[in-house]
């Protein structure tokens, strides 16, 4: 092989054992918990709670002024009706 093939088993030795190491720190990272980071995902899905109850409240509101709406006995006009009741044409 020579000494160009030893030094670059050298160098692939030397990049084996960091990956295998690097790979240890970040296996064992993976496997640890932030109770930092669940506390504020806790208060994340809090808040997502409380704004789909104002949401449902939203719809709620809604709805009833929609039946209330729907439910008015008297039909509401607005315009100018006058001229519509005396007929007048307005053609050029």
């Amino acid at each position: 092989m020579g000494k160009g093939g030893t030094a670059l088993g050298i160098i692939g030795i030397i990049l084996a054992a960091g990956s295998i190491g690097f790979g240890f720190f970040v296996w064992n990272g993976q496997n640890t918990i932030n109770s930092g980071l669940n506390s504020d995902l806790d208060d994340l899905t809090d808040t997502f709670s409380n704004l789909t109850e104002q949401l449902n409240n939203i719809t709620n509101m809604f709805n009833n002024l929609t039946d209330d709406f729907n439910s008015l006995d008297t039909t509401i006009l607005v315009g100018v009706w006058e001229d519509l009741s005396r007929n007048t044409d307005y053609t050029p």
